[in-house]
Formats: C-alpha cells, structure tokens, sequence
C-alpha cells in the first residue's frame, strides 16, 4: 500500500485547499499540513505555494504529482494483475481518440484478439479531452491519439504525420478561394466541443478574426464516419484528418476545398503516463499491432 502522506498529498492537489482536502480524507486540517510538511522535509523541496491567498502547486510539486499520480495507478494495476494471474487471463485497458479510432484501429484489435484468445479488452472511443481524462484518473493505461497534448505528464511516440483539410461533396458548387470567409456561406459540419478537430478549426477561425457562428449554420457530431456520410449527402463542409475521406476523395465523391494559409498536419501518437512501471507491457501491444498501422499508413493514408 502506498504511504498515507501520498494520498493526502494527492488529495490536497486535487483541492488545492487544506479544508477541503481534510473534509474528503476525513482528518483534522492540522493533519493534514502536517502530512505536507513530512513530504517537504523528505524531499527537501517546498512542494505548495500561496499566490494571493490561493494554493498552488510548486515547480517541484507538478514532478511528485506526476510520479505519485503513476505510482498510484501502476499499485492498482499490480492488484488487477495479480487477480488476473490467478484467473489465467490478461486485461487491456485502452482508448483512442475518433478519428483514429473509428477509421482503422477496428482492423488492427480484430487479429490480436484472434491471436490472444485469452485477453479482455476494455477498449473506449472518445474526444481528446476526455482521452486525456480517462488517461490522467488511471481509467486506461495507454491511448492512440491525435494532435497535441501536455507532454510533460506523458510519454508518448509518434505513429504516423496526417494532413487536416477541408473538404466537401464533389457536387458543391465552391471556385476557388482566397480567404476563408468565402466559405461562410455553407453550413459546417463539426466535431464536438473537446475534440482535437474542433479546436483546430476554433483556433484558426480566431487567428483571422472570425468564429464558427460566421458560417450560415453548424451542427455537431461526435462521430467522424457520421460526418462522412452527411458530407456524402452534400448537406456542408467540414474539417477532417486526410485518412478519414482519402478513400472517397480518390474516387470522386469529395473534394478536398483548398483554403489559402490552411496548412496544418498533425501527428498522431501512442501515449501512457510517464514513468510507469509497465512502459514495457505497453509497448509490446504497440510493436504487435504497429505492422497493422504502418501498413494502413501506406495504403490508405
């Protein structure tokens, strides 16, 4: 079991209110400080700070967050393992992001589950914010994500390099641009707030002085292969990684809609908490599934 003071000290990060953190751990606030203050003498580093009477994490209590944070969630780990060992089976806990994850990871866990008969997947599509989440509170132990992200809390390696485009039905009658407001005139077909696709769009729109409710209407989807389709029934345009409508821009369904000073490509990476414990175990998955990946890179990408 991890020592008291990590958990208390977590605890406290969580807050980042003495009295609070007492309430949630049910002790004393008197405790509680003294608990930080054994963590501080230990490491010999001031671990909290006040700035205008709020509480906030020192430089050096960002890096023993990390550390116990990992800790905390490898322990947990350790705990399945061992139910597992005894069970004769083998759990994978992992997540993508939608654009990854609805286009070609399917094609890649099919085999490896038929090769590891014996393993439970628990494996969860979602928006980059909430990856990240699941991620952070120890909810899965790797991911397959898009575009970028804290990297100082995660250890990650870069799988493949994708273009963001613009894209419609062929059939939409749209000549060629110079500036993004002439675009406005179409509905937009977007992803969710927290995805990666949306604040790309967001963040380009406020460079050059506009906003999404410029366009003459949006709408919102949490689903790429959803917005596939709408764009096949020319109902808008929509921003999107290149491997979701390569295969329909070959062969002539849509077109990619070429926007003056839109040149934005992304990588897309396996990503884990730094430091774990079990950086090996993951990256046996990645170096398993990866011939699959680089393959669909050079087919379909």
């Amino acid at each position: 079991m991890l020592d008291y003071k990590i958990k208390t000290f977590l605890t406290v990060c969580e807050y980042l209110n003495y009295t609070n953190a007492a309430k949630a751990l049910n002790l004393t606030q008197p405790a509680i400080t003294q608990q930080i203050k054994a963590l501080e003498e230990y490491y010999d580093v001031k671990l909290f700070s006040y700035h205008n009477r709020n509480l906030t994490l020192t430089t050096q209590g960002e890096v023993l967050r990390t550390a116990m944070t990992t800790m905390l969630f490898d322990v947990e780990k350790l705990q399945e393992k061992l139910l597992q060992t005894e069970n004769h089976t083998s759990e994978l806990n992992f997540g993508s992001t939608h654009s990854i994850g609805e286009i070609y990871l399917p094609d890649i866990i099919i085999p490896y589950l038929d090769k590891h008969k014996g393993t439970i997947m628990n494996y969860n599509v979602d928006n980059t914010t909430e990856i990240f989440n699941q991620l952070k509170q120890g909810m899965i132990d790797f991911a397959f994500v898009e575009g970028t992200f804290e990297k100082k809390e995660f250890s990650y390696i870069p799988i493949s390099t994708q273009r963001f485009i613009a894209v419609c039905n062929s059939n939409r009658d749209i000549p060629p641009i110079d500036n993004i407001s002439e675009l406005f005139y179409h509905p937009i077909i977007l992803r969710e707030a927290g995805s990666g696709g949306r604040n790309i769009v967001e963040e380009f729109l406020k460079d050059n002085g506009y906003r999404i409710d410029n366009f003459l209407t949006f709408s919102t989807f949490n689903s790429v292969q959803t917005i596939r389709k709408l764009l096949q029934a020319d109902l808008g345009i929509a921003f999107v990684y290149e491997i979701v409508v390569e295969d329909y821009i070959k062969n002539g369904i849509l077109k990619e809609i070429e926007i003056p000073g839109f040149h934005i490509e992304h990588e897309f990476s396996f990503v884990w908490r730094k430091d774990s414990l079990y950086k090996d175990e993951y990256l046996a998955f990645l170096h398993e599934v990866q011939p699959g990946l680089l393959k669909q890179s050079t087919d379909e990408f």
